[in-house]
């Protein structure tokens, strides 16, 4: 979803006529069950090209009501019901329909996934009964690994259109998540065999459910957990008391466009290794070239041979390209002893 929210009141008398509450962003919210539902107003943007070749944007109002799954389902899922599809040309001629077996969904839906067992698995039995459900009653019904989505066309809804779409979000969210709950795929097995006595190790608390650990390590807060979309992947984040520099961000040199657009920032650390793999964005460059020069800018590049390095303001994040679990305690280890080196060169440049 993508657009932008409105003021409180452009909800009109919806709240009061459904019992429903209106939050300090703006966003309309109820309940269904123990799940939290959702809605607010943005635009959606169709593009096209006219006979003489010139691109046109157009965008229209939509009301979107959503159910967010904590933890992610973590599939690589993508589901779209068929009247849907126009809005979603693209993706559906590029990616696999997968069909799960039940006939009214598989007319209904369009579904691809990273991993086509698990979302068969995911989707069949009460899911599919409860999506079907939704796509008869909303024309366009989407899931994927953070949410199930009623989009509605324009900002002003009647009330049994909106009592409608929250009831199947509803109901379609708790089905989906009792589902995801029951379901568990081999990588997972893996990270629950390893990170626990592993993390334990090094003084994490590992979350089975969320398959994630967090703790305090030499002072700094860490958080390891897998990241899901396209890919699984690991991700370590090291997250320090204070910036290790004001304005600091810190990315890979081939990090597509947005390397592109950073490049003409770009602040020269004087390590050749590292400025070659990085590029650096800083308010103070002295102070920049102060907290990286060294063993941090060696940790750092020794850092990026195994994974995606990013840093922001007081947080170095470490993404590594698949599920990592005999190495995961060795990756932390790393992660962090970088970020205490770039910490303690930041309280000496202020000192």
């Amino acid at each position: 979803m993508f657009g932008w929210f409105r003021r409180r009141d452009d909800w009109g008398d919806l709240p009061k006529s459904l019992g429903l509450q209106v939050d300090g962003r703006g966003l309309l919210r109820g309940e269904w069950g123990v799940v939290e539902l959702f809605a607010s107003h943005g635009a959606e943007r169709v593009s096209s090209t006219d006979a003489r070749g010139v691109q046109r944007h157009d965008d229209f109002p939509v009301t979107w009501i959503y159910a967010r799954f904590e933890p992610k389902l973590r599939l690589g899922l993508s589901v779209a019901s068929t009247n849907a599809l126009t809005r979603f040309v693209e993706w559906a001629r590029s990616s696999c329909d997968i069909e799960i077996g039940d006939p009214a969904f598989d007319r209904a839906f369009h579904c691809a996934s990273r991993d086509p067992a698990g979302a068969r698995s995911l989707l069949s039995g009460d899911v599919a009964v409860e999506l079907t459900r939704a796509a008869s009653r909303h024309a366009i019904v989407t899931v994927n690994d953070d949410e199930v989505c009623v989009t509605e066309a324009g900002w002003r809804l009647s009330p049994a259109t909106v009592a409608s779409a929250f009831e199947v979000v509803g109901r379609s969210a708790e089905a989906i998540m009792a589902s995801r709950r029951g379901l568990v795929l081999p990588w997972e097995m893996q990270v629950r065999e390893h990170w626990d006595a592993a993390l334990a190790r090094v003084g994490l608390v590992f979350d089975p459910v969320r398959l994630e650990a967090r703790g305090v390590i030499d002072g700094l807060f860490v958080t390891v957990t897998i990241d899901g979309g396209d890919s699984l992947a690991t991700e370590v984040t090291v997250v320090a008391p204070a910036p290790f520099a004001h304005g600091l961000r810190v990315l890979r040199q081939d990090q597509g466009s947005v390397s592109k657009w950073f490049r003409g920032q770009d602040i020269i650390i004087g390590e050749p290794a590292f400025d070659d793999a990085f590029v650096v964005k800083g308010e103070n460059e002295p102070e920049v070239r102060a907290v990286l020069r060294g063993e941090p800018a060696a940790r750092l590049v020794a850092l990026a041979n195994d994974g995606e390095v990013h840093i922001e303001n007081n947080a170095l994040t470490v993404r590594f390209a698949q599920v990592e679990t005999d190495q995961i305690a060795a990756l932390v280890e790393a992660t962090v002893e970088a970020a205490s080196l770039i910490a303690r060169n930041a309280s000496g440049f202020l000192g």
